[in-house]
């Protein structure tokens, strides 16, 4: 399903212990992930796929607020920092009225 939604932008690789019917697919279900990085953001669309306001490079009314974001992940749980840009997205979108 990923594969077919991303069909021409990106090539899905799936772990092959997540895949289910796995021998390793129960072991691999836990919760403390914490997926971060996939849609970037920087000051440019060259380097990032949204802007310092969370927007998507390129169209005008489409926001990300998730650890997607982050250029790269911590040591940590990122609960308190996507609250904090879910604020300070709020206070943007605030002002764009």
């Amino acid at each position: 399903m990923a594969q077919r939604a991303l069909d021409g932008v990106a090539r899905i690789i799936p772990n092959e212990d997540l895949i289910s019917g796995s021998p390793n697919f129960l072991a691999r279900c836990d919760d403390s992930n914490h997926h971060m990085g996939g849609m970037r953001m920087s000051t440019s669309d060259a380097n990032g796929i949204v802007d310092t306001n969370l927007r998507l490079y390129g169209l005008t009314n489409i926001y990300v607020c998730s650890s997607a974001v982050f250029p790269c992940s911590g040591f940590s749980n990122p609960t308190h920092t996507v609250l904090a840009l879910a604020l300070r997205l709020s206070d943007h979108l605030d002002q764009s009225e």
